[in-house]
């Protein structure tokens, strides 16, 4: 059954008149289309075969997979919309199995779909962690997700609270904590939490001198990165173990753009050194290409490129000191496909001429304001004081 509704505006006229109006109704028969609508099965991998996830548990200290019959992954995916809505979800809990999958009867990449994944994990002498991803594209599958577990004889419980620029606490936002192995000089992901009502989550650290970084996301927007933040206990004995962090303690950003093509990072400058830090949600490891061009204003030009295979980690770019006041134009890559461009001016640091304190820009406002008086013995006197007291 169908409805025609059609508005008609009345014409202006002297007198009452009597206007003819009608629907005019044309039946046509289109030709028939027929769509194929595909159901979304998941499984372990018993029946289907398009992987969609790939864990593996290893040791966080040696990285070595941990080989344990009492080991377990609860995971829980959950495929959605891009408006939100759930369309497939599977659970299980892996009982002695430190590399299961998880697997889709349908191939998943080219769908649109987004990909969320919630996993505790954990053995006999390991702590209990968890590892949340949010809002992920699903063009890369499957997903490596390494899970790095701690040995409870290192672990340290610490409460990790987060909150906004105003203060407000911020629920269900993802807290991915990195862990810096020095030796292979880059930072990978070794517990990702999900904070609750009050933006708190609850973390095991290891306090034996270890370089971490701090990563806030919600729904796959990344909102702070907290480079090595203090690690320490005020009370051990008691288990007062608390960190603090805020939005206004990120780190200064040039440019973000997250979540695209399954890519998270932020761009910062710190006096003459551009940083990238990025991460890769669905846990696959991306070529990252950070490409800074630097141009003075006398038209020299130097590049820096760098280039780093990982899941996540940070590359770094040094402007050279000796050229002076630079205008830098970076591009950002990943796989080959550019994420993002950014720039930014970068001035050279006139401390090493006139000091930090400025005491000979001031030997000169001084000396500026006494030859103004030279003529005058008294007038030099008083421009000496003035001088003095406008420094």
């Amino acid at each position: 059954r169908y409805t025609l509704t059609s508005t008609l505006t009345s014409p202006s006229v002297s007198s009452d008149t009597n206007i003819t109006w009608f629907f005019w109704v044309n039946n046509i028969n289109a030709t028939s289309q027929n769509q194929t609508v595909q159901s979304i099965n998941l499984d372990n991998c018993s029946s289907y075969s398009n992987y969609i996830v790939n864990y593996t548990l290893v040791d966080e200290l040696t990285q070595v997979e941990i080989n344990n019959e009492n080991s377990s992954i609860e995971s829980l995916i959950n495929l959605r919309t891009t408006s939100g809505e759930s369309i497939a979800q599977f659970n299980q809990t892996f009982t002695g199995d430190t590399t299961p999958t998880v697997c889709s009867e349908t191939q998943l990449n080219e769908t649109g779909l987004k990909f969320w994944e919630q996993s505790r994990y954990g053995s006999d002498d390991y702590v209990f962690e968890q590892h949340n991803i949010q809002n992920a594209n699903m063009t890369s599958l499957p997903a490596e997700i390494i899970l790095r577990d701690l040995p409870s004889i290192s672990a340290t419980t610490f409460r990790i609270a987060y909150k906004s620029e105003t203060f407000l606490a911020v629920p269900d936002a993802v807290i991915n904590i990195q862990r810096k192995y020095i030796g292979e000089g880059v930072f990978k992901s070794i517990e990702s939490p999900i904070t609750d009502a009050n933006g708190e989550v609850s973390a095991s650290l290891d306090l034996d001198a270890v370089i971490y970084r701090i990563i806030v996301s919600e729904n796959g927007i990344t909102l702070s990165t907290f480079e090595n933040p203090a690690i320490a206990c005020d009370n051990i004995l008691t288990g007062d173990c608390t960190i603090n962090i805020n939005e206004r303690q990120t780190i200064n950003l040039i440019n973000n753009y997250d979540s695209i093509n399954d890519f998270n990072f932020g761009l910062t400058q710190d006096n003459r050194t551009i940083t990238l830090t990025f991460e890769i949600p669905s846990g696959e490891s991306r070529s990252v290409n950070l490409f800074v061009n630097q141009s003075t204003i006398l038209g020299n030009e130097t590049s820096c490129d760098q280039t780093l295979l990982a899941t996540s980690g940070q590359i770094q770019c040094v402007i050279d000191y000796t050229l002076g006041d630079v205008f830098t134009n970076i591009r950002v890559s990943s796989d080959d496909v550019l994420i993002t461009t950014a720039s930014t001016i970068i001035y050279e640091d006139r401390s090493q001429y006139f000091g930090t304190d400025n005491i000979v820009l001031t030997f000169f406002l001084v000396l500026s304001l006494v030859l103004l008086f030279i003529s005058d013995p008294i007038a030099v006197l008083i421009g000496i004081v003035i001088g003095l007291i406008s420094s």
